[in-house]
């Protein structure tokens, strides 16, 4: 990964990108395109749903538990500990019924 900003620079800013930059830069241009691509899709904007969205594995947010683990740390940045082991513990419930 490109680590300087000296070596960014050469892959970003230049149009003739040297060849040892050139596959640096189609990954850039393919993160930048999925970025535009999630951001057109949040009506209204906000940061945090665009960086959850942008950052989420494929299909993970059809998953259950990832909405678990969503809310429980939300609670527990609330100071809601009470609520925040509830929902814990019905999640490894859950988790428990699946595999029986």
């Amino acid at each position: 990964m490109i680590s300087r900003k000296k070596e960014f620079a050469s892959v970003w800013e230049t149009t003739n990108t040297r060849k040892a930059y050139k596959e640096a830069r189609y990954d850039l241009q393919a993160v930048e395109k999925q970025a535009v691509e999630v951001a057109k899709k949040i009506v209204p904007f906000s940061f945090a749903a665009f960086e959850r969205k942008l950052f989420r594995k494929k299909n993970e947010g059809v998953k259950v538990y990832y909405h678990y683990k969503g809310i429980i740390s939300e609670y527990t940045k609330q100071n809601r500990i009470s609520t925040a082991n509830s929902y814990s513990y019905s999640k490894e419930q859950l988790k428990i019924s699946q595999n029986s």
